[in-house]
């Protein structure tokens, strides 16, 4: 059960004590969660953090390494997004991950959200975070999104 929910880097994930304490619940053993964890651990974030600081290090602009780093996530998203898999994020009790409510203060990510809301309309996770969008007081921006302003409670 837990190695199917694991994810890479999930260790780093601020919802991994509630799933290790479910994996335990049901029998799971210390060494096996260390294992897992251990196994799905590639530090991306931190490989991340060390290329800016090299770039920077380089003489690049710290503007310029976001933008590129900002654009090149944001064209990977739209290339592989899964409603689907985007639909899980929801955990079992009903709770929304951080990282949601703090990509939606971006324009960038906001601009991201309306465009595959339009691509996937019938995705429960885009129709969600559209709401919360709006409930930030975006509303303008969502009034030029098609499929966004057609929802009944924005």
């Amino acid at each position: 059960w837990y190695q199917r929910r694991v994810r890479v880097d999930s260790i780093c994930e601020a919802s991994i004590f509630k799933t290790v304490k479910k994996y335990f619940n049901a029998g799971g053993t210390p060494e096996e969660v260390v294992n897992t964890l251990a196994e799905s651990f590639q530090g991306i974030g931190n490989l991340a953090r060390q290329l800016v600081l090299w770039l920077e290090y380089c003489g690049e602009n710290r503007a310029n390494i976001e933008r590129v780093v900002e654009g090149h996530v944001k064209d990977l998203l739209q290339e592989n997004f899964d409603p689907r898999k985007a639909d899980t994020i929801f955990s079992e009790d009903g709770e929304l991950p951080g990282w949601l409510g703090e990509m939606i203060s971006y324009p960038t990510w906001r601009g991201l959200f309306y465009s595959l809301a339009d691509k996937h309309p019938d995705c429960i996770m885009l129709n969600y975070t559209i709401k919360l969008i709006s409930d930030a007081g975006f509303t303008d921006e969502i009034s030029s999104v098609s499929m966004a302003s057609q929802q009944m409670d924005v």
